[in-house]
């Protein structure tokens, strides 16, 4: 079924608790939890296995911030596939109006 598509895009991230030492490279959230993190921001093309994106941010970045730089990766035809933290309706409209599909969850207020 994933043939129909050009490529198919798998979007994700791993976060990473860094030593203390690192915290004013890479800063956590804090608070009880660890002070220093990193995440590791990435998009596969699933069918090859190749990396299309690959980046490493401090923990506190937010997902939703990637997808204005991997947006302009996907083309007409392709399909981005991701996760929860990566949801803006303003950034699944500029994929379908560059002819692209996504698969993704929708948080439990959205209204469409």
């Amino acid at each position: 079924m994933l043939e129909a598509f050009g490529r198919v895009h798998l979007l994700d991230s791993s976060y990473l608790t860094l030593p203390e030492a690192v915290a004013h490279l890479f800063a956590a959230s804090g608070g009880s939890g660890p002070t220093a993190g990193a995440k590791i921001q990435w998009m596969i093309a699933y069918l090859t296995g190749n990396f299309s994106h690959l980046q490493l941010t401090d923990a506190r970045t937010p997902d939703q911030k990637q997808r204005f730089v991997v947006h302009e990766q996907i083309k007409a035809g392709e399909l981005l596939i991701s996760d929860l933290g990566y949801f803006s309706q303003d950034g699944l409209w500029s994929l379908v109006d560059q002819g692209a599909f996504f698969l993704c969850l929708l948080p439990t207020q959205t209204a469409l």
